[in-house]
């Protein structure tokens, strides 16, 4: 057995390219919200027995656009960019855009 530490080839399996670490939301209900444009709605998951996060490595081509759900359509001031997905409970699955429009756009 090489015990060596060093680069190795990896399994053919595994994922390539750009990866990221994701934390897992609720499942998809069967059907969207019509009154948010056919978007689905996500929640933050409930930790696992042992306050486990149920989390993953994926590509990154397979990470999709949250938007967070404003209860009233009031911003809370004290959210941001760095801080919204830990602030925000529910989240919008943004459906109409694809991950190549910010090439496009920008």
């Amino acid at each position: 057995m090489d015990t060596s530490l060093g680069p190795r080839n990896l399994p053919e399996s595994w994922p390539h390219g750009p990866l990221a670490y994701v934390e897992w939301y609720s499942r998809l209900a069967a059907a969207p919200k019509e009154n948010h444009g056919n978007m689905y709605v996500v929640k933050k998951a409930t930790p696992s027995p042992g306050n486990r996060t149920s989390a993953a490595v994926v590509p990154l081509s397979n990470i999709c656009q949250l938007m967070p759900l404003f209860s009233n359509g009031d911003v809370p001031s004290t959210w941001t960019k760095d801080n919204v997905l830990d602030l925000s409970s529910s989240f919008l699955l943004n459906n109409w855009l694809n991950k190549y429009s910010y090439q496009t756009i920008w």
